[in-house]
């Protein structure tokens, strides 16, 4: 999905202001508010926008830290879905080097990390810790600017392909959302990680 100059303006003015009525970011791009209706719809469906939420500060976690994990290449995409559900990870990302994998996560205190490492390890006994730290001061944290966004690929949550068709198959997990290409990836998510998904959704009633 390539983003135009009306996509950038009106996405400027959400991350700077998220709570920005229609007709607020219409005044402020220059634009009608039916078009910014249609590009938010647009953004939305297309996998930009992953949804609106409260941003906390990060230094009002007094246990933030980073860890970094070597794991098999082979199981990288598994494990990083899958400790993905972990409530206190607030994000993975695969990386180059031994460490591939990098967790930054967010405790009611630092002495609690030692735990979840050790948790972690436990129940993914080819995984390695490498190193963590704590983190003891904030400077910034930020969204990447716009841009630096030039194309969104969607990609199933699932198969890791990129979602090519109009339909975008959603599920709710939590909070946040999962996105897949297809029927079949929708359901064979729910099947494999249905164990994780009836902590946060309730598998039952999903349609």
């Amino acid at each position: 999905m390539t983003l135009d100059e009306k996509d950038r303006a009106i996405l400027d003015v959400l991350l700077r202001d998220g709570r920005a009525s229609l007709r607020k970011v219409a005044l402020l791009t220059g634009l009608s508010t039916p078009t910014v209706s249609q590009k938010l719809t647009r953004l939305t469906q297309g996998g930009v926008i992953k949804g609106f939420s409260v941003r906390l500060s990060a230094d009002s976690y007094s246990g933030s830290a980073i860890i970094r994990l070597a794991v098999p290449p082979a199981k990288l995409d598994e494990f990083a879905r899958s400790i993905a559900f972990e409530e206190a990870v607030c994000y993975v990302l695969a990386t180059t080097g031994e460490a591939n994998l990098m967790l930054g996560v967010a405790l009611a205190h630092p002495k609690e990390l030692p735990d979840l490492i050790a948790g972690i390890l436990s129940r993914f006994p080819n995984v390695k810790h490498i190193d963590s730290e704590i983190v003891t001061r904030v400077y910034k944290d930020e969204h990447p600017p716009i841009s630096a966004v030039a194309e969104t690929r969607l990609v199933c949550d699932l198969c890791g392909g990129i979602v090519t068709s109009k339909r975008v198959y959603r599920l709710k997990v939590g909070h946040g959302e999962r996105r897949f290409c297809c029927k079949t990836c929708r359901s064979q998510y729910i099947a494999k990680y249905s164990g994780r998904l009836t902590k946060l959704t309730d598998v039952s009633n999903l349609p």
